[in-house]
């Protein structure tokens, strides 16, 4: 069975870059590389969601069975467990297969079917210098505008109106005249053949996504299309920008968190909202605050086996429980929220 990796380091779940599955098939196997923080968790419950829609499948071990996905070209997975433990999703890029979106054939009549077989059976195969002596000879024959043109490049051509103000930026043939015409017309029909083809790698929070021309053309192009129309005045209405960031009726949106990783033995750093900071060998630490007070942040400190142990956190900073003791050997994670501290030393909790 063809497998789709995951691996999850520190909450966060990343696909293998350059895997696909593709959609309607029911024998793929999603493979998760866990870290030692899922090490007690037994069983395990796989998210896949598409197309605003999800099914989670129960898994013991490290792996599970793809349920059947259709029509789409991204799908996210993540997993959770017990009380509670979850990953970010992963994303999978999918191709979609003969079944997406397929259409029932409609059978042509047989008299129909009897003419077409009946054409097929007396072409015959024409050498390029026969076609072109029959186009000339039907040109001749019949001349187009009264002109006596024989070739496409001698026939005058203009844009109609309509297209003109629908597609401005193709307006400027490079001459008016019949071939322009087509050389432009090709040019875009061939686009849209090989738009599939056409592909870029862009970097996310959670790994490289490939997307290509055709999944913008299908996806994003009718959004883009209807985003002024009246009806969704509404929804329109409430988004808005704050200290930098993107929101929906006075709500973040969720962006997915800044990474920082330090492996020196001495580290000064100051927060930033929506981080996740991971230090390993540490010996002397010296936290700043962000001027805005409203920040929330994790940390996952690894400090170092020998040597002094100093934590420096800022005048007013307030704690969830007592306030940690941090030695040599020893691994934290802590949490900040609006200057409160809420820590825990890995292998302490229940």
């Amino acid at each position: 069975m063809p497998e789709l990796n995951v691996i999850v380091r520190g909450k966060i779940a990343q696909g293998v870059k350059g895997q696909y599955a593709v959609c309607e098939n029911s024998d793929y196997t999603v493979k998760f590389d866990f870290d030692d923080d899922w090490r007690s968790q037994k069983y395990k419950t796989a998210r896949f969601i598409w197309n605003d829609k999800y099914e989670d499948v129960v898994f013991e071990g490290d792996e599970c069975s793809l349920p059947i996905v259709s029509d789409t070209y991204c799908l996210k997975v993540g997993v959770f467990a017990g009380d509670l433990q979850t990953t970010t999703p992963a994303i999978i890029v999918m191709k979609k297969s003969i079944l997406c979106g397929s259409a029932t054939a409609e059978k042509p009549s047989e008299d129909v079917y009897s003419q077409i077989m009946a054409l097929l059976n007396d072409l015959k195969e024409l050498s390029d210098e026969e076609l072109a002596a029959a186009i000339e000879k039907y040109l001749t024959e019949h001349p187009i505008g009264g002109g006596g043109a024989s070739t496409a490049e001698d026939i005058s051509y203009t844009l109609s109106e309509d297209v003109q103000t629908d597609f401005p930026d193709i307006v400027e043939l490079e001459s008016d005249t019949v071939k322009s015409g087509l050389d432009v017309a090709m040019y875009y029909a061939f686009a849209g053949m090989f738009a599939k083809y056409i592909q870029c790698d862009v970097p996310t929070a959670t790994g490289t996504v490939t997307f290509d021309l055709q999944t913008v053309m299908d996806g994003w192009r009718p959004a883009l299309e209807q985003a002024h129309e009246h009806d969704n005045k509404s929804i329109l209405d409430l988004i808005s920008a704050a200290d930098g960031k993107l929101r929906y009726n006075a709500f973040d949106i969720n962006y997915a968190p800044a990474q920082y990783t330090y492996s020196t033995a001495q580290v000064s750093a100051t927060l930033a909202d929506n981080a996740e900071y991971r230090m390993t060998g540490l010996q002397t630490l010296t936290v700043q605050y962000p001027e805005n007070a409203k920040f929330e942040c994790w940390m996952r400190l690894s400090f170092a086996a020998s040597g002094d142990i100093t934590v420096t956190l800022p005048a007013g900073t307030g704690y969830i429980g007592t306030a940690p003791d941090f030695k040599n050997g020893e691994t934290w994670e802590l949490s900040f929220k609006d200057k409160i501290l809420a820590a825990q030393k890995v292998g302490d909790g229940t």
